[in-house]
C-alpha cells in the first residue's frame, strides 16, 4: 500500500515556509520597510529609533540590490533615496577568509533610485564588473596590510597575483542608503543607512 505522508509532509512545509522577510529601520521622522532582505539581529533593530545616521547587518546571503524600498510613517515630504556600494579586498582560504574592510576601498558614485509610486523606491542592480571596481595597489601592499590585520595569513597573501584573482577577491563590503526629505518646519532632513555585507565564501 502506498503511503502520501512524505508528499504532504513536503506540501506543508512548501506552504508555511517564508520565502523572504521584510527588513525594517525606524527612524525618528520615517521608518524604511525593505522587501526581501533580511537583517540581522532584526528583532533588536526594531526596538531602536535612530535619530540621526544607522549602521546594520546584512544576513548572510541576504543583499540590497533589486528590492523594494518603502518609506511609511513618513513626517517628511518630496522624498529622495540615493544608493552607492563600496568595496573591499578578501582574502579566502577554504572557508575561513581575511575581510580588509579596514583598508582602501571603491565607492561608487550616488545614483538616485527609481521611484515606484507615492514613497516607493526600487533599489539598484549592479554588475559584476562593478562588483570588481578596486584602486590600484600592488601585491606587496595586500600583503603588508594582511600580515597586520589577519595573523599568520602571509604566506597566503604571499601567493596573489592580483586583487581579483583568488587567494584574493573584491566584492560589495558595504551598501549605502541616503534618505532626505522636507520636513513641517521646510527644513531639509537627510540620514545615510549603512548596510554591512558579510565577504568571502
Amino acid at each position: 500500500m502506498k503511503t502520501y505522508k512524505p508528499i504532504l509532509l513536503l506540501l506543508f512545509l512548501i506552504a508555511t515556509t517564508s520565502y523572504g522577510q521584510t527588513a525594517k529601520i525606524q527612524f525618528q521622522n520615517f521608518t524604511l520597510e525593505i522587501e526581501e532582505m533580511e537583517l540581522w539581529e532584526q528583532s533588536k533593530i526594531l526596538d531602536r529609533t535612530f535619530l540621526t545616521d544607522a549602521e546594520v547587518d546584512i544576513e548572510l546571503g541576504e543583499t540590497l540590490e533589486a528590492t523594494t524600498i518603502q518609506v511609511i510613517r513618513s513626517k517628511l515630504t518630496q522624498i529622495k533615496i540615493e544608493m552607492r556600494f563600496e568595496t573591499s579586498i578578501t582574502i579566502m582560504n577554504e572557508g575561513p577568509h581575511c575581510d580588509l574592510i579596514d583598508w582602501k576601498h571603491y565607492t561608487s558614485d550616488w545614483t538616485d533610485l527609481t521611484s515606484l509610486g507615492s514613497n516607493l523606491f526600487k533599489a539598484k542592480t549592479y554588475s559584476k564588473q562593478e562588483w570588481e571596481k578596486f584602486p590600484n595597489v600592488t601585491v606587496e601592499e595586500i600583503v603588508k596590510v594582511v600580515e597586520k590585520q589577519c595573523s599568520g595569513w602571509g604566506d597566503l597573501a604571499r601567493t596573489i597575483k592580483s586583487p581579483n584573482e583568488y587567494p584574493s577577491g573584491v566584492g560589495v563590503s558595504r551598501y549605502f542608503l541616503r534618505i532626505s526629505g522636507i520636513d513641517n518646519s521646510g527644513k531639509k532632513i537627510t540620514r545615510i543607512l549603512t548596510f554591512n555585507v558579510p565577504m568571502g565564501c
